[in-house]
């Protein structure tokens, strides 16, 4: 096996074999095609979505219906940046939403328990609201309304929608 079968010292017979062998390397000599896979067509998509590349061996290379390779311009601008991959040992970054949590307004706030109101009420001499259940616990417990200091019944205080 030589580079250069013009300078090989061989006969006549034997160059011309060599070339006969080296030439057909690449096809199956049963089904007189090409070994390996076919090249990816690059039928469907517009010419002017494809950049042409010299090298069939670039990665996402398609061959195209003149004979020649070229990769979609999206994917060549891909290919360009690269993947950006985290170190395997730096922590996780966790997400900025995840960590600090957007603060609830003050008007979804219960005054008795400070908690989201689940159930909420009017209280009709003031318009404050509440939790249902702070309500009705510090009804059944006190009898006045603590910030007028005025008798309030169940039946005056309506659902908030």
């Amino acid at each position: 096996k030589t580079g250069n079968l013009a300078e090989a010292d061989a006969s006549e017979k034997d160059k011309i074999k060599a070339v006969s062998i080296q030439s057909g390397h690449e096809y199956n000599a049963m089904k007189k095609k090409p070994l390996g896979p076919p090249p990816p067509s690059s039928a469907g998509i517009p010419r002017t979505f494809m950049v042409e590349v010299e090298d069939p061996n670039m990665k996402g290379a398609m061959l195209t219906n003149t004979g020649k390779y070229a990769i979609p311009s999206i994917n060549a601008a891909a290919y360009a940046v690269g993947k950006k991959e985290r170190q395997p040992f730096l922590p996780a970054n966790p997400s900025s939403s995840s960590e600090e949590e957007d603060p609830v307004p003050d008007k979804f706030l219960c005054l008795i328990c400070k908690e989201i109101m689940t159930g909420a009420v009017v209280i009709p001499c003031c318009g404050n609201n509440y939790c249902d259940e702070c309500k009705c616990e510090r009804l059944i417990t006190q009898t006045e309304y603590p910030l007028y200091e005025t008798t309030l019944k169940p039946q005056t205080i309506s659902a908030q929608t």
